[in-house]
């Protein structure tokens, strides 16, 4: 990404940690329960367990740093011009969208979380609509969504 001339960002909006932690804690259940479940198969071939401990692992590895690197580096910077949302499908893959903020048609916000009044345990989804172009940016379990929606389209009127 690179910034055009006069454009300043001022904003840059990631995940909510609360998602990500959720994932995980059920990550690692998961884990250890197909660790048991290997312990298991390895009593029916015991010549492959550092094989089969040592596959697992490095699975369970990559899985897990594919989450990881899909908290940290997804986000939504707002400039004064422009919104790019930067989405890391796998540790391979990354999409780059942009929208001017005078092709911005519709912003919706949607929040939920364990208790939603309290900030710090709630988070959400924004959803930009865009007149030129024909997709839409799809930000999920962000914090303080209906706050980013207004800030976007006030300096969206403000661009206009």
């Amino acid at each position: 990404m690179i910034l055009r001339k006069n454009e300043q960002v001022l904003h840059t909006v990631y995940h909510h940690f609360l998602p990500y932690v959720i994932r995980c804690l059920y990550f690692s259940f998961f884990s250890l329960i197909t660790f048991v479940l290997i312990k298991f198969l390895i009593e029916l071939f015991p010549e492959f367990v550092t094989m089969i401990y040592s596959v697992a692992f490095v699975i369970f590895v990559l899985v897990f740093l594919n989450m990881t690197l899909i908290y940290w580096f997804d986000k939504l910077i707002i400039t004064n011009q422009r919104l790019i949302f930067v989405n890391w499908i796998s540790i391979t893959n990354v999409h780059e969208r942009e929208i001017n903020l005078k092709d911005v048609q519709d912003i919706a916000s949607f929040e939920r979380g364990l208790i939603r009044f309290i900030p710090f345990l709630s988070f959400g989804k924004i959803v930009i609509k865009s007149s030129a172009y024909k997709f839409d940016i799809t930000f999920e379990e962000i914090g303080k969504a209906n706050k980013v929606r207004t800030f976007i389209t006030r300096i969206s009127e403000y661009d206009k």
